[in-house]
C-alpha cells in the first residue's frame, strides 16, 4: 500500500499494491486470469455463487494471488460452468438468480 497525506493531514492508504483494479466493473470483463480478490472486489454479488460451491475464497489470504482458473482447479470445479454462473450474476446483478449446482 502507498501512503499519502490528504488536505487534513490524515494518513490515507491507496490499494495500488494490492492488484485491485482501478477501473469500474463495466470497464473490464470476467477472465479466468482474474485474481479472486479482484473478482470479489469488483463484483461483490458473486460471493454467494462462490459460497454455494463451498469455495472459501471470501476472507482467504490466497485470494490476492490465485486466479479464477486456479480456484476452479483447486476446488475441482468446471471452470466454464463457474464462469457462466458468475457472468450471469454480474450481468443481471440479481442475487436471486438460480445457479447451477456443482459439487
Amino acid at each position: 500500500m502507498r501512503q499519502r497525506k490528504d488536505a487534513l493531514h490524515a494518513n490515507v492508504y491507496t490499494l495500488a499494491a494490492m492488484n485491485i483494479p482501478e477501473e469500474t466493473p463495466s470497464d473490464f470483463s470476467l477472465s479466468q486470469r482474474m485474481l479472486m480478490a479482484d473478482l470479489m472486489s469488483a463484483w461483490p454479488q458473486v460471493i454467494p455463487v462462490l459460497l454455494a460451491r463451498r469455495m472459501a475464497c471470501v476472507g482467504c489470504d490466497m485470494a490476492r494471488f490465485e486466479t479464477l482458473a486456479d480456484a476452479a482447479r483447486i476446488y475441482g470445479l468446471d471452470l466454464q460452468k463457474l464462469m457462466a454462473d458468475l457472468n450471469r450474476v454480474i450481468e443481471n446483478s440479481n442475487p436471486n438468480i438460480p445457479i447451477s449446482e456443482e459439487k
